[in-house]
């Protein structure tokens, strides 16, 4: 059985929000409890996984930022950087926050959005 995201919590960088595209940065948790942390491209419906890590768990009270410089994309946790992959798809856009479950509730707070 393959397992499906039954919730997932993201930072979005570079939205275009009439054309649907942009980056997402953040976590999803599986079906069989397995969460991964990953950054992911999407344009108009179609969502590409750009890297991903099987193995990093979020805990409450931690401090997630994404960035995106150049062609640079990174993702951090506690300061530290734990993803990064490079591409140029999308140079300007938006920032947001993304987030569904069907388990529990995701929580943004403390929460803000610039120029790193």
């Amino acid at each position: 059985m393959t397992p499906v995201a039954v919730a997932f919590a993201y930072l979005v960088l570079r939205l275009d929000p009439a054309a649907f595209t942009g980056y997402a940065f953040g976590w999803d948790q599986q079906t069989f409890g397995n969460s991964r942390a990953r950054i992911v491209k999407f344009a108009g419906g179609v969502t590409v996984n750009l890297i991903a890590h099987a193995s990093i768990d979020i805990a409450p009270g931690d401090v997630i930022a994404a960035t995106a410089v150049g062609t640079a994309l990174a993702l951090f946790q506690n300061g530290i950087q734990i993803l990064t992959v490079s591409d140029a798809s999308f140079a300007t856009g938006q920032w947001g926050l993304d987030s569904l479950s069907l388990i529990d509730l995701p929580a943004f707070e403390d929460f803000s959005g610039g120029t790193p």
